[in-house]
């Protein structure tokens, strides 16, 4: 599906009331023809000799068309040519079916609610397990392979787009295929390659590694000076000619695990490799590194070509895919989910006694091995009964309260680390992105006003379109025969009165 803003090429000097400036019809006939040939046309939308008027159609004024094209100039179309490729790339025609089957009237709807019901209906199909069956691709196999250049290939996106419930057209065939094309020039990382990358604070993308591939460097050996940063006391060490490893060990070790790192001998090789180079040791820079050190290079086709697909999916382009990425925003908000759901105190106890930040990166670590301290112990009974481990139950209880898969996938697509991110301002986050997913579908201009006013509208909203939904979908399992036990003749014959 290829949608063209610029196909459209309006007459902008379209003439009101041309009948009253004396125009003949001819006249009139020969510019429609001249515009027509333009790629435009020109429409006299009240013509009194034939007596079509604005008043046969509605019993108020239609605008003119001078007022519809002043409206048209204020539209932002920029934005809605980016709401149109979206649409147009990642919605399939199961989508659309599945979209109007739950009730959502797209052709009624603003492309920013659009947006949005697609995105509502990625995170049901990644929460139900689905792929979507069945596709009518919209290209055929020849049209396929004149852009793929073969057939296997051709196969393999096919089933790449498909598994992740795209089109499979030619925007997003060509789209994989030139990304594909640097790929395959991209070898193995070596230090050049990590310390460009980690300075300039890069991801293990393929536009980014293929950048790194020609830009990164000799750097001529080790550097004799450079720092370290400890995260916790914010500060900046300079190393001297000869690192003192010992005396900054416990320092790097505390930033590795602020990281979500385990502080295991490989990270605490790369948070030394980091100083050495003369790079800052922060939790950035040691998770950039300890990333990059796990990615095996060259990828295969197949895989490499999934991780397009997964990226064409999120919205972006295939040449920004991550190659270690091995889920779509809408998969991982479901596994982050999933992954909370499971926390114990056990977990939490571990991380409150190891010093960890209360993350969900940290608390899944301490969810394996056992406990530094037997329950029941002295030890024991002293951290589970402190204002950290308190605090940190309270706040993990908030998250699992205020965690949606609409609202992580919301955050996701924002560029959040939900699992890096402190439970406390991780809370407040969840209930942000759960509003301004709900916000175009359940609020309308009217509704604007102070913050913390339309706010609570929109809590109450939200909660009461939940409790419907839940209403609704639990009426789906119940016996025919219930209906028989409800009174349709009172005035509590409602869907909640079925239900109860």
């Amino acid at each position: 599906m290829k949608v063209d803003l610029n196909s459209l090429n309006i007459n902008q000097n379209i003439e009101k009331d041309m009948s009253s400036q004396g125009y003949s019809r001819d006249l009139k006939d020969q510019q429609i023809k001249s515009a027509s040939r333009s790629g435009g046309f020109t429409l006299d939308i009240n013509n009194s000799q034939t007596g079509l008027n604005d008043a046969a159609y509605k019993e108020e004024e239609l605008k003119s068309a001078d007022e519809i094209m002043m409206e048209a100039g204020q539209l932002d179309v920029a934005l809605q040519r980016d709401y149109m490729t979206v649409m147009s790339n990642n919605m399939s025609k199961e989508d659309f079916a599945e979209l109007c089957k739950d009730g959502f009237d797209l052709s009624n709807m603003s492309y920013e609610e659009q947006v949005t019901s697609l995105d509502k209906l990625k995170c049901k199909l990644a929460e139900a397990g689905m792929v979507v069956e069945g596709f009518n691709d919209d290209l055929s196999d020849e049209e396929l392979n004149s852009i793929t250049g073969n057939q296997a290939l051709t196969s393999i996106i096919k089933e790449a787009l498909r598994e992740n419930d795209l089109p499979v057209n030619r925007e997003n065939t060509e789209d994989i295929t030139e990304a594909l094309k640097k790929a395959e020039s991209i070898s193995a990382i070596n230090d050049d390659k990590l310390k460009y990358m980690v300075l300039n604070k890069m991801e293990p993308t393929i536009g980014d590694l293929y950048m790194a591939e020609f830009s990164a460097g000799r750097s001529g050996g080790r550097q004799s000076k450079g720092y370290f940063r400890d995260e916790t006391e914010g500060y900046f060490g300079k190393k001297a000619e000869v690192i003192d490893w010992e005396q900054i060990k416990d320092q790097a070790e505390r930033i590795v695990k602020s990281a979500g790192i385990e502080a295991d001998e490989e990270a605490m090789k790369e948070a030394r490799w980091l100083v050495e180079e003369g790079i800052p040791l922060t939790k950035d820079t040691i998770t950039t590194l300890n990333t990059l050190d796990n990615l095996k290079l060259p990828m295969k086709i197949r895989d490499c070509i999934n991780q397009m697909a997964i990226s064409i999916s999120d919205g972006a382009r295939a040449g920004e895919a991550s190659l270690i990425k091995e889920k779509s925003y809408a998969g991982e908000a479901v596994d982050i989910k999933a992954r909370v759901s499971e926390l114990t105190s056990g977990e939490l106890y571990k991380a409150v006694e190891a010093d960890a930040p209360i993350n969900i990166r940290s608390l899944t670590l301490y969810k394996e091995g056992e406990a530094l301290n037997p329950e029941g112990s002295e030890a024991y009974t002293e951290t589970v009964n402190s204002d950290k481990f308190i605090t940190a139950s309270r706040l993990l209880e908030e998250t699992r309260l205020a965690m949606t898969t609409e609202a992580n996938y919301r955050l996701l697509k924002s560029g959040i680390s939900i699992d890096t991110l402190p439970l406390e301002d991780l809370v407040e986050k969840l209930k942000e992105a759960e509003r301004d997913f709900y916000k175009p579908l359940l609020l309308d201009s009217e509704n604007e006003g102070e913050k913390s006013n339309t706010d609570s509208l929109l809590d109450k909203r939200i909660s009461l379109y939940k409790d419907s939904i839940s209403v609704y979908e639990s009426i789906k399992k119940v016996p025919l025969a219930t209906l028989a036990r409800v009174d349709d003749r009172g005035e509590e014959f409602t869907v909640s009165k079925v239900n109860d």
